[in-house]
């Protein structure tokens, strides 16, 4: 959380405007490879079965090892070739992050002195309340969705269509490669398209994949499994459009100013979701068959239409305002 807060407030104050939703969107690619190429780097830990005294390797304790190296290595690489009142990276003079800093990081260390920072604080226009607000209502309704999707599953799948433990990681599988590809659409449609399409794509999105995955008697039929992977593959798409989206309209509406504390304000947003979520979507889907007993009786794995009509309410709301 805190790694994301940092890279996206430096690219807020330190790219050209037209260039902070491609940039946001890039990273958010090599985020979503992670997923994707996290499982696979960690098979290739499987055989080891090491003993060195008090230091073991195996398959549990490789992985802590390898995301400590990899650590290492990203500190001392960023610390060797990374200096941030240049605006890029030592070796890649060509970056496309150009050599321009906002006023607000400006800093003693970096050459300015206290008072002058005094002043350019003072100074800073105030940034749009409404504007501020629909981002956040934004990146809370795409995380809440994502969340709750994330947790139910395999569940879910297991109790209403008895599938495998091997179906469900297919399915994991097949939808981390389209959070990629979805990744890499973003990138390109944000140097042709508006913010504010992107935004308003990502919550009809958002909105049309929590319909989709309600159930009686919020629809009139019940969840089947071919519309189950509808929604599923419709709320997928619609979470790299507007977590990257979102990110990037709400560094443009703050403007130059300080935006370390609303950067973590708003990752605090997407975080509440995420925590909430495992505890209150297992729940909500036993509790809407005590809210709605009718159709009887309550399918297995529970009902979908409260927390996905939560969702929905919330995406509609959202798309209003903006």
């Amino acid at each position: 959380g805190g790694k994301m807060v940092v890279e996206q407030t430096y690219v807020g104050v330190a790219a050209r405007e037209d260039r902070v939703t491609p940039l946001t969107s890039e990273i958010g690619v090599y985020a979503v490879l992670g997923f994707v190429a996290g499982p696979s780097v960690g098979a290739l830990f499987a055989p080891l079965n090491l003993d060195y005294g008090r230091w073991r390797v195996d398959e549990f304790t490789a992985p802590g090892y390898f995301v400590g190296l990899l650590c290492v290595a990203m500190m001392v690489a960023c610390y060797l070739t990374f200096n941030p009142s240049d605006g890029y990276a030592k070796p890649f003079q060509g970056h496309k992050l150009e050599r321009r800093l906002s006023h607000s990081l400006a800093s003693p260390s970096i050459g300015a002195s206290p008072r002058t920072n005094v002043v350019r604080r003072t100074t800073q226009r105030r940034p749009d309340a409404v504007g501020l607000a629909v981002c956040l209502g934004a990146f809370f309704a795409h995380f809440y969705s994502f969340a709750i999707q994330e947790t139910i599953t395999t569940p879910f799948v297991t109790a209403r269509y008895g599938w495998s433990q091997r179906r469900v990681d297919t399915l994991f599988a097949g939808v981390s490669v389209l959070s990629l590809v979805t990744s890499v659409l973003v990138a390109e449609l944000s140097n042709r398209w508006s913010d504010y399409d992107l935004l308003v794509l990502s919550l009809v999105l958002g909105f049309a994949g929590s319909l989709v995955l309600l159930d009686p008697p919020l629809w009139p039929a019940q969840l089947g499994e071919a519309r189950f992977l509808a929604g599923f593959a419709l709320i997928t798409v619609a979470f790299p459009f507007g977590r990257n989206v979102a990110l990037a309209t709400f560094s443009k509406v703050l403007g130059p100013c300080d935006q370390g504390e609303w950067m973590g304000l708003m990752f605090v947003v997407g975080a509440l979701p995420r925590c909430l979520g495992p505890s209150w979507s297992l729940y909500a889907l036993q509790l809407a068959c005590v809210l709605f007993p009718h159709p009887a009786p309550c399918p297995k794995g529970g009902r979908t239409c409260l927390e996905f009509g939560i969702s929905a309410l919330i995406f509609g709301a959202t798309l209003v305002t903006v």
